[in-house]
């Protein structure tokens, strides 16, 4: 805003607009950070569980992926060893639980996403639980439709 003064700009839409653009530099810095240290934190607190974490595509961000959560075989997670999850970062709670009750969440991803509210100052026991509890509802999901799979392969037709 104040570059924006001292560049000669004087009319009020000019400085909003201005101002506009200075607010989506700094949310876009602000959100990359955060991304990172959503990577950073996955890969410390759960070496035994993830495999690695792939960056969205421009597009698949757009559609709402910020990553890839890759997951490694293991017994805790039996449904999920092996397989690779989208996962959104959001603001707030809030922000959550407007994305889970949107189309794209419902269509496109069937509930299987994970869907997490993240800042930079979240404490360290808050997130693994936010984070685990996301890993359990998506596998209570893939044993819903299992069981729902297995019961139609008996019906008669």
């Amino acid at each position: 805003m104040f570059e924006a003064r001292s560049s000669g700009l004087q009319a009020t839409a000019d400085l909003i607009a201005a101002a506009d653009e200075a607010e989506s530099i700094a949310a876009a810095r602000v959100g990359i950070r955060k991304e990172q240290s959503f990577s950073e934190k996955v890969n410390q607190y759960f070496p035994w569980l993830i495999k690695s974490l792939k960056p969205s595509t421009t597009q698949e961000n757009q559609d709402g992926i910020d990553w890839w959560v890759i997951f490694k075989r293991n017994n805790h997670f039996p449904l999920l060893g092996g397989r690779i999850v989208p996962a959104q970062i959001k603001s707030s709670p809030y922000e959550t639980e407007n994305f889970r009750l949107t189309q794209e969440y419902s269509n496109n991803f069937r509930g299987k996403i994970i869907v997490i509210d993240f800042n930079l100052r979240i404490p360290r026991d808050l997130f693994e639980h936010k984070f685990m509890s996301e890993l359990h509802r998506i596998e209570d999901i893939i044993k819903n439709e299992r069981k729902i799979k297995d019961s139609n392969s008996f019906k008669i037709r």
